[in-house]
Protein backbone atom coordinates (compact mmCIF):
# COMPACT_ATOMS: atom_id res chain seq x y z
CA UNK A 1 0.00 0.00 0.00
CA UNK A 2 2.84 2.37 0.81
CA UNK A 3 4.31 1.80 -2.66
CA UNK A 4 1.00 2.47 -4.38
CA UNK A 5 0.48 5.65 -2.39
CA UNK A 6 3.83 6.99 -3.55
CA UNK A 7 3.59 6.04 -7.21
CA UNK A 8 3.93 8.93 -9.66
CA UNK A 9 2.46 9.05 -13.16
CA UNK A 10 4.04 11.65 -15.45
CA UNK A 11 3.02 12.46 -19.05
CA UNK A 12 5.68 14.07 -21.22
CA UNK A 13 4.10 15.72 -24.26
CA UNK A 14 6.20 18.57 -25.69
CA UNK A 15 5.05 21.14 -28.20
CA UNK A 16 7.09 22.56 -31.06
CA UNK A 17 10.19 22.36 -28.88
CA UNK A 18 9.88 18.57 -29.02
CA UNK A 19 12.47 16.51 -30.85
CA UNK A 20 11.12 14.35 -33.68
CA UNK A 21 11.58 13.91 -37.40
CA UNK A 22 11.67 11.28 -40.14
CA UNK A 23 14.10 9.92 -42.70
CA UNK A 24 13.01 9.02 -46.24
CA UNK A 25 14.91 6.83 -48.67
CA UNK A 26 13.39 8.52 -51.73
CA UNK A 27 15.07 11.80 -50.78
CA UNK A 28 18.12 10.65 -48.80
CA UNK A 29 19.69 14.06 -48.08
CA UNK A 30 16.51 15.90 -47.06
CA UNK A 31 15.82 16.88 -43.47
CA UNK A 32 12.19 16.87 -42.23
CA UNK A 33 12.70 18.44 -38.80
CA UNK A 34 9.76 20.83 -39.05
CA UNK A 35 7.26 18.34 -40.48
CA UNK A 36 3.99 18.22 -38.53
CA UNK A 37 3.58 14.49 -39.12
CA UNK A 38 5.56 11.28 -38.66
CA UNK A 39 4.88 8.88 -41.54
CA UNK A 40 6.28 5.36 -41.62
CA UNK A 41 6.45 3.14 -44.68
CA UNK A 42 8.26 0.14 -46.07
CA UNK A 43 6.97 0.49 -49.62
CA UNK A 44 9.60 -0.37 -52.21
CA UNK A 45 11.72 2.72 -52.82
CA UNK A 46 9.59 4.73 -50.42
CA UNK A 47 10.78 3.67 -46.98
CA UNK A 48 10.31 6.12 -44.10
CA UNK A 49 11.29 5.87 -40.44
CA UNK A 50 10.23 8.11 -37.54
CA UNK A 51 12.60 9.34 -34.80
CA UNK A 52 11.48 10.69 -31.42
CA UNK A 53 13.40 11.66 -28.30
CA UNK A 54 11.88 12.82 -25.00
CA UNK A 55 13.60 14.83 -22.28
CA UNK A 56 13.40 12.65 -19.16
CA UNK A 57 14.98 15.20 -16.82
CA UNK A 58 11.58 16.06 -15.32
CA UNK A 59 11.23 12.55 -13.87
CA UNK A 60 11.72 12.34 -10.10
CA UNK A 61 15.16 10.83 -9.35
CA UNK A 62 15.82 7.85 -7.10
CA UNK A 63 12.82 5.76 -8.11
CA UNK A 64 12.06 2.88 -10.49
CA UNK A 65 10.17 2.86 -13.79
CA UNK A 66 7.16 0.63 -13.23
CA UNK A 67 5.70 1.25 -16.70
CA UNK A 68 6.28 3.44 -19.74
CA UNK A 69 4.12 3.81 -22.84
CA UNK A 70 4.86 5.66 -26.06
CA UNK A 71 1.68 6.92 -27.74
CA UNK A 72 1.29 8.41 -31.21
CA UNK A 73 -1.91 9.69 -32.75
CA UNK A 74 -2.76 7.86 -35.99
CA UNK A 75 -4.68 10.17 -38.28
CA UNK A 76 -4.28 8.52 -41.67
CA UNK A 77 -3.15 5.51 -43.69
CA UNK A 78 -2.83 4.52 -47.31
CA UNK A 79 -2.38 1.23 -49.10
CA UNK A 80 -3.76 -2.09 -48.03
CA UNK A 81 -3.01 -4.88 -45.63
CA UNK A 82 -1.69 -4.47 -42.10
CA UNK A 83 1.53 -2.73 -41.14
CA UNK A 84 3.75 -3.98 -38.33
CA UNK A 85 5.21 -0.91 -36.65
CA UNK A 86 8.08 -1.67 -34.29
CA UNK A 87 9.83 0.56 -31.77
CA UNK A 88 13.60 0.40 -31.25
CA UNK A 89 16.11 2.25 -29.08
CA UNK A 90 18.51 4.64 -30.81
CA UNK A 91 22.13 4.16 -29.76
CA UNK A 92 23.79 7.41 -30.86
CA UNK A 93 23.04 11.11 -30.79
CA UNK A 94 21.21 13.00 -33.54
CA UNK A 95 19.66 16.40 -34.15
CA UNK A 96 16.17 17.23 -35.34
CA UNK A 97 17.48 19.75 -37.85
CA UNK A 98 20.27 17.57 -39.22
CA UNK A 99 18.96 14.01 -39.53
CA UNK A 100 18.48 12.53 -43.02
CA UNK A 101 18.23 9.06 -44.48
CA UNK A 102 21.93 9.09 -45.29
CA UNK A 103 23.09 9.99 -41.78
CA UNK A 104 20.34 8.63 -39.54
CA UNK A 105 21.58 7.21 -36.22
CA UNK A 106 22.05 3.55 -35.49
CA UNK A 107 19.65 1.60 -33.32
CA UNK A 108 19.93 -1.54 -31.21
CA UNK A 109 18.11 -3.72 -33.79
CA UNK A 110 15.88 -5.13 -31.08
CA UNK A 111 12.16 -4.44 -31.28
CA UNK A 112 10.92 -3.54 -27.80
CA UNK A 113 7.32 -3.71 -28.92
CA UNK A 114 5.33 -4.19 -32.13
CA UNK A 115 1.80 -3.10 -32.95
CA UNK A 116 -0.37 -3.92 -35.95
CA UNK A 117 -1.90 -1.02 -37.84
CA UNK A 118 -4.74 -1.73 -40.26
CA UNK A 119 -5.97 0.66 -42.95
CA UNK A 120 -8.98 1.48 -40.78
CA UNK A 121 -9.95 2.80 -38.32
CA UNK A 122 -7.89 5.96 -37.99
CA UNK A 123 -8.27 8.97 -35.67
CA UNK A 124 -7.01 7.07 -32.64
CA UNK A 125 -3.99 6.57 -30.39
CA UNK A 126 -1.50 3.78 -30.97
CA UNK A 127 0.62 2.72 -28.02
CA UNK A 128 3.87 0.80 -27.53
CA UNK A 129 5.20 -0.65 -24.26
CA UNK A 130 8.68 0.81 -23.79
CA UNK A 131 9.10 0.15 -20.06
CA UNK A 132 12.42 -1.68 -20.27
CA UNK A 133 14.01 0.89 -22.53
CA UNK A 134 12.85 3.94 -20.57
CA UNK A 135 14.02 2.37 -17.32
CA UNK A 136 17.50 1.94 -18.84
CA UNK A 137 17.53 5.63 -19.81
CA UNK A 138 16.21 6.65 -16.41
CA UNK A 139 19.02 4.78 -14.65
CA UNK A 140 21.65 6.17 -17.06
CA UNK A 141 20.45 9.38 -18.80
CA UNK A 142 23.52 9.44 -21.07
CA UNK A 143 22.09 6.46 -22.98
CA UNK A 144 18.83 8.23 -23.91
CA UNK A 145 18.90 8.92 -27.64
CA UNK A 146 15.23 8.24 -28.22
CA UNK A 147 13.12 5.87 -30.30
CA UNK A 148 12.95 4.95 -33.95
CA UNK A 149 9.73 3.52 -35.41
CA UNK A 150 9.99 1.16 -38.35
CA UNK A 151 7.24 -0.13 -40.60
CA UNK A 152 7.39 -3.63 -42.05
CA UNK A 153 5.22 -6.42 -43.27
CA UNK A 154 3.15 -4.76 -45.97
CA UNK A 155 2.82 -1.81 -48.32
CA UNK A 156 0.71 0.01 -45.71
CA UNK A 157 1.68 3.63 -45.08
CA UNK A 158 0.94 5.13 -41.65
CA UNK A 159 0.61 8.81 -40.66
CA UNK A 160 1.12 9.94 -37.06
CA UNK A 161 1.11 13.49 -35.68
CA UNK A 162 4.44 15.06 -34.67
CA UNK A 163 5.28 17.59 -31.94
CA UNK A 164 5.08 20.34 -34.59
CA UNK A 165 1.37 19.68 -35.13
CA UNK A 166 -0.44 22.76 -33.83
CA UNK A 167 -4.12 22.40 -34.75
CA UNK A 168 -4.85 20.00 -31.86
CA UNK A 169 -1.97 20.09 -29.35
CA UNK A 170 -3.38 17.07 -27.54
CA UNK A 171 -2.57 14.90 -30.57
CA UNK A 172 1.18 15.39 -30.25
CA UNK A 173 3.39 12.40 -29.31
CA UNK A 174 3.47 11.57 -25.62
CA UNK A 175 5.36 9.37 -23.22
CA UNK A 176 3.52 8.22 -20.11
CA UNK A 177 5.79 7.03 -17.29
CA UNK A 178 4.79 5.57 -13.93
CA UNK A 179 7.47 5.68 -11.23
CA UNK A 180 7.48 3.74 -7.97
CA UNK A 181 9.95 3.76 -5.06
CA UNK A 182 12.89 1.37 -5.30
CA UNK A 183 12.29 -1.89 -3.35
CA UNK A 184 14.99 -0.92 -0.84
CA UNK A 185 13.18 2.35 -0.19
CA UNK A 186 9.94 0.51 0.50
CA UNK A 187 11.74 -1.77 2.97
CA UNK A 188 13.13 1.25 4.80
CA UNK A 189 9.70 2.87 4.82
CA UNK A 190 8.26 -0.32 6.27
CA UNK A 191 10.94 -0.48 8.96
CA UNK A 192 10.28 3.17 9.79
CA UNK A 193 6.56 2.55 10.09
CA UNK A 194 7.10 -0.44 12.39
CA UNK A 195 9.43 1.65 14.52
CA UNK A 196 6.88 4.43 14.85
CA UNK A 197 4.18 1.97 15.84
CA UNK A 198 6.48 0.40 18.46
CA UNK A 199 7.41 3.83 19.79
CA UNK A 200 3.76 4.79 20.07
CA UNK A 201 2.92 1.62 21.95
CA UNK A 202 5.84 2.12 24.33
CA UNK A 203 4.75 5.75 24.96
CA UNK A 204 1.19 4.69 25.71
CA UNK A 205 2.46 2.00 28.09
CA UNK A 206 4.76 4.42 29.88
CA UNK A 207 2.01 7.02 30.10
CA UNK A 208 -0.44 4.50 31.49
CA UNK A 209 2.06 3.40 34.15
CA UNK A 210 2.61 7.00 35.24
Amino acid sequence: MAGSARAEMIIIQPGAEGKDTISAIYTPTTNFGTLDRLPTSCSTGYGQEAFIEFDLSILTPGMHVDSAELSLYLYGTSGSGTASVTVHGITESWTEGGLTWNNHPADDNGAYDTIQVAATPVGMWKTWDVTELVDEWYQDPSTNHGFVLKNSGSEMYTQFRSSDYSAIPGHRPKLEVTLIPEPSTLVLLGIGAVGLIALGRRWRKTGAAG
